[in-house]
């Protein structure tokens, strides 16, 4: 297995056509279809080059899975992976030891993996809380949905409390981000 960087100018219309097509996939295994267009993402490949990362993996010359990020001045953001293959393994390595790799090689400070998935406590990866900001204007609505919310935010308290129980990071007073180095 070969894993190769490519900044947005650098994919190539081979990885470009592979990588949405695995997006699509992840999506169809789990009965839905991806939300975004292959032309959104070219534009994003074009315009927002410099702070694209796309990770390809290829066997037998192949490309086999993809890994998008996005970078800035100090973080990589994980987004999205797709594989038309099994390979033991290869998502955790295109999705989390590849990007902690490129964090540390272009001296990065912080890397979010994205959301979701207790499978990146065991792997060094702390969980945090994140936030959106609706505004609801039919009154009953509002109302049912702040009840749900502070719900929610209960639930997500003690949720949090015992993952933190499960990460094998060493336990510090040092008031950090969650994934910085």
């Amino acid at each position: 297995m070969e894993c190769v960087w490519r900044t947005g100018t650098e994919i190539t219309k081979t990885e470009a056509h592979a990588f949405y097509t695995f997006y699509q996939l992840t999506y169809e295994i789990r009965g839905q279809q991806g939300y975004l267009n292959q032309t959104f993402f070219d534009q994003i490949f074009s315009t927002l080059s410099d702070n694209i990362r796309l990770l390809v993996c290829y066997h037998d010359q192949q490309v086999v899975a993809t890994a998008l990020y996005f970078v800035d001045a100090n973080t990589l953001y994980g987004r999205y992976w797709g594989s038309d293959q099994q390979f033991d393994l290869l998502h955790f390595e295109a999705c989390y030891y590849q990007g902690i790799a490129y964090c540390i090689d272009h001296g990065l400070t912080c890397f979010n993996p994205s959301t979701q998935g207790e499978h990146k406590i065991s792997r060094g990866f702390k969980p945090t809380l994140t936030y959106s900001y609706h505004a609801i204007y039919l009154d009953p609505f509002e109302q049912a949905i702040k009840r749900f919310c502070l719900d929610e935010k209960a639930h997500n308290r003690l949720y949090m409390a015992e993952c933190e129980k499960n990460c094998p990071l060493k336990r510090s007073n040092v008031k950090t981000h969650p994934y910085h180095w």
